[in-house]
């Protein structure tokens, strides 16, 4: 049985996160809904698998053909992520 990601606050902009454990071990903030991609080698958008790589691919709507659905890293969308980064 899997379990519910935990779901917490950005502590840059207060949007609700969870986070995913990369290969190195280490946990990445991304976005709370996962979203649907088509598979792009050179795609305009960064996404996270389930087991934590990232990858490039295009975002697509629900009602577009999808090959998967992945997480969507935080930082890219977080406005205060610079502030983290300084912190």
């Amino acid at each position: 049985m899997k379990s519910t990601p935990y779901i917490t606050a950005c502590k840059a902009c207060g949007r609700p996160i969870t986070f995913i454990k990369t290969p190195a071990g280490k946990y990445m903030p991304v976005e709370k809904y996962q979203a649907l991609y088509q598979t792009r080698e050179n795609g305009p958008d960064v996404l996270v698998d389930k087991y934590g790589k990232t990858f490039k691919a295009k975002i697509v709507k629900s009602t577009d053909p999808a090959d998967g659905i992945a997480w969507v890293p935080h930082w890219g969308r977080c406005p205060g992520a610079n502030r983290l980064k300084d912190a």
